[in-house]
């Protein structure tokens, strides 16, 4: 006998069977939506790309592309000439934690967000998370 659904399996269950890729899509006609953190955040952007890949008319809008430069991922639904990109920012302000490697310990530049910003501006919607902000016992200078 399988495990019996709870209430909150059935709302979760709801949530993803009633998502409406097409209306997301067309929401974002014409616009940029950017994600700019760390990996808790590539994770809900990676699943709002499945998402709109198996919900939306023609996988994720028809005619599409994915390209990664660097630190920043550009998936675009051409057929509405929208993007929804991911940028690699774990502490929003410029780090030594920014690249693949994870340092012993963190520094954060505390002044101006010029390396990081140049990638947002010009986005029509901004996403912002970094959980290593809440980090407790990891060495972090802030400079």
């Amino acid at each position: 006998m399988g495990k019996k659904k709870t209430s909150s399996d059935l709302i979760t269950l709801h949530l993803v069977c009633s998502f409406n890729a097409t209306g997301m899509l067309e929401m974002l006609r014409g616009k940029r939506m950017l994600f700019v953190g760390d990996s808790l955040l590539r994770g809900q952007y990676t699943s709002l790309l499945c998402l709109l890949h198996r919900g939306a008319p023609g996988g994720g809008g028809g005619s599409r592309s994915f390209e990664t430069v660097d630190s920043l991922s550009i998936f675009r639904a051409k057929d509405y000439d929208a993007t929804i990109e991911f940028y690699w920012a774990p502490m929003l302000a410029e780090s030594n934690s920014d690249g693949a490697a994870v340092p012993d310990d963190r520094l954060i530049r505390g002044a101006p967000m010029n390396k990081h910003s140049s990638f947002w501006k010009g986005a029509d919607v901004l996403v912002f998370n970094s959980y290593l902000w809440w980090m407790t016992g990891d060495k972090i200078q802030i400079l």
